[in-house]
């Protein structure tokens, strides 16, 4: 069998892997945080895929008859129990030498395309499920603290969430940062409400609300804090000299301004 052609089965067979990778890390961050370690990637891939191809096969086993033949149609018996039977065999006879049973196997697989369609774009369905639902399970588990593997691959989703440090469940993350602006020292604070992730796993830029400056002089005495107009000030991570965040917990009976709530303008930095 050409090398394109199982290299095109290869990929067709670890997708549901992928989209269980992707889903699984879209659960905690719906922009890519970076890449892991190959070693891990393959691992994550591999496990996904068997992940969920035994989830389809426990379904399907757990199904009727009946009920497979109105999903399935008249070839309801390649997604029961007989499946891990004959899925084997048939990849057998497509990696085999034998021309005769190359050629026989894929004329099943073209008299049951449709059937077997079904079933793929069903399991990547799955795929994406599972993986979310792992996402979940890992993070009330607290898995992903304890071993390497399960971390979301980038460390600065653990430090913004306040997850590194047992603060994830905070109400407010108010920041401080550290900027060189044409040569001067400005600091600029507000409340965390979003952070941008870059794809070589670092960090691309913090936007904030309730914003203000001021200057930062070289005895570390900072002036009074003016407030920035805008909704939303955006800040690049390259700009950045030094970073300060501080975790406040709010209850929900305590309502009051988001300005309100800022610390101190003599907050001290460090």
């Amino acid at each position: 069998m050409p090398t394109s052609v199982l290299a095109l089965g290869l990929i067709l067979a670890l997708a549901p892997g992928i989209i269980f990778r992707w889903a699984y890390i879209s659960a905690a961050m719906p922009r890519r945080l970076g890449t892991a370690a190959a070693s891990d990637e393959v691992v994550w891939v591999t496990g996904g895929s068997i992940a969920t191809y035994f989830a389809l096969w426990v379904i399907f086993a757990l199904t009727s008859r009946t009920a497979a033949g109105w999903v399935w149609g008249p070839h309801a018996s390649l997604f029961t129990p007989r499946l891990a039977h004959e899925a084997p065999k048939l990849l057998a006879q497509l990696l085999s030498s034998d021309v005769k049973a190359q050629a026989a196997a894929m004329e099943a697989i073209l008299i049951h395309a449709r059937e077997i369609l079904l079933g793929y774009l069903f399991a990547c369905a799955i795929a994406l499920i599972l993986g979310f639902v792992a996402w979940k399970l890992v993070r009330r588990l607290q898995l992903d603290l304890r071993f390497n593997l399960l971390r979301i691959p980038n460390d600065w989703f653990y430090i913004l969430s306040g997850r590194e440090f047992g603060a994830e469940d905070c109400g407010l993350v108010f920041v401080w940062a550290l900027v060189d602006v044409g040569g001067v020292s400005m600091i600029y604070r507000g409340i965390l409400t979003e952070y941008f992730p870059c794809e070589a796993g670092g960090l691309e830029s913090i936007a904030l609300a309730e914003s203000e400056r001021a200057l930062f002089k070289a005895d570390g005495v900072t002036e009074t804090f003016v407030g920035i107009v805008g909704d939303t000030f955006v800040l690049k991570y390259s700009e950045i000299k030094n970073l300060n965040l501080q975790f406040v917990y709010v209850e929900e009976k305590d309502v009051m301004p988001a300005a309100e709530a800022l610390p101190p303008a003599d907050y001290p930095l460090e």
